[in-house]
């Protein structure tokens, strides 16, 4: 389950790990009053194949095994590079 912020107005901001379906108020653990949900940025990590090779240039085609190196040359031509 997932971990999410709230701010109550007295207490400040704590952490609470509750479902996603679950859209009930939240409450503050010290004082019970109706918290609000704090939204912040989550860090995203792309890790995509593909298009990486053909931007990358002719540095990594010579880490390419043969069967590698036929698949980016199809790929290139593909998208016109």
């Amino acid at each position: 389950m997932p971990i999410y912020d709230y701010e109550c107005e007295k207490h400040g901001v704590f952490e609470i790990v509750r479902s996603m379906k679950d859209d009930s108020p939240q409450v503050c653990l010290r004082c019970r009053r109706v918290a609000k949900r704090v939204f912040s940025p989550t860090p995203a990590i792309y890790k995509v194949g593909g298009f990486f090779h053909i931007d990358s240039g002719k540095r990594y085609e010579s880490q390419l095994t043969p069967k590698g190196k036929e698949i980016y040359h199809k790929a290139k031509e593909k998208a016109g590079v």
